[in-house]
């Protein structure tokens, strides 16, 4: 088979199946060339990919007919999943439980609007340091979300 790009004559094994006038080789450095060039785009794609409202929902519906169809299987990959989050995670997961034990203790109270928009809301709590604890800043899901998408770029930036 001849490769358009390359100009060379290859063994069709060099070639994908469904793509046949490009080899394997120019093929990919196609696609590298076409990602460095369109990097911003690409970025902003595969960050709200996982996030389609298609995918949101194939999703649920695969999780749930899991659940019914084989629970052995569901258990072992969506529980231990949860546990590898816990064991990844310990500092923020303790955090969590500290604050939420505090709330049933009342040792916090939990305010009725958010510290930084003032809608009036069920805040989250948003922790700058995990170490500290009880050391939060109540704040509506949006005001949330803002903070880590923030923090999320600062640290892109930083890199």
């Amino acid at each position: 088979m001849f490769c358009e790009l390359c100009k060379q004559e290859k063994d069709p094994s060099c070639f994908y199946k469904n793509y046949a006038h490009r080899c394997k080789d120019c093929k990919k450095l196609y696609a590298k060339q076409y990602r460095e060039k369109h990097l911003d785009r690409i970025l902003v794609y595969d960050r709200n990919r996982p996030n389609a409202k298609e995918r949101v929902e194939k999703a649920k519906e695969y999780k749930s007919k899991m659940r019914v169809e084989n629970p052995e299987k569901y258990d072992r990959i969506f529980h231990s999943s949860k546990k590898r989050y816990r064991v990844k995670h310990r500092e923020k997961v303790n955090a969590e439980n500290r604050i939420n034990d505090a709330l049933r203790k009342e040792k916090l109270k939990r305010p009725d609007e958010c510290s930084v928009c003032h809608k009036k809301c069920v805040p989250q709590g948003h922790h700058f340091d995990y170490t500290k604890p009880l050391e939060v800043i109540w704040v509506c899901p949006a005001c949330h979300s803002a903070i880590h998408r923030e923090l999320r770029n600062k640290a892109r930036q930083a890199i």
